[in-house]
């Protein structure tokens, strides 16, 4: 991972895109391979699961308990990138 890292560095990280590409997307595939038994990684997956309590919407990656790529198990672990112009609004 850090060899990827170290590679992308040289990469321009002028958008979210190429940050989520560069930088985010080596550490959950690192974290991945640690447990392909046990997670599936999952990449703009909508999630809809409780309308009422707000927790619906697109995550940019989640990890699910499965190991079938094609199912979304609980428990699960979501995350999203705040956005670096409006952080109040990306975390809550």
């Amino acid at each position: 991972m850090r060899a990827e890292l170290d590679e992308n560095a040289w990469y321009p990280m002028l958008t979210e895109k190429a940050r989520s590409e560069y930088i985010i997307s080596p550490i959950l595939r690192f974290i991945h391979r640690s447990n392909p038994e046990n997670l599936t990684l999952f990449s703009g997956y909508e999630l809809k699961v409780g309308k009422a309590r707000g927790l619906t919407g697109y995550c940019d990656h989640l990890f699910s308990q499965s190991s079938i790529p094609i199912e979304v198990k609980v428990p699960i672990i979501c995350m999203t990138e705040a956005k670096r112009e409006n952080l109040d609004a990306g975390v809550g």
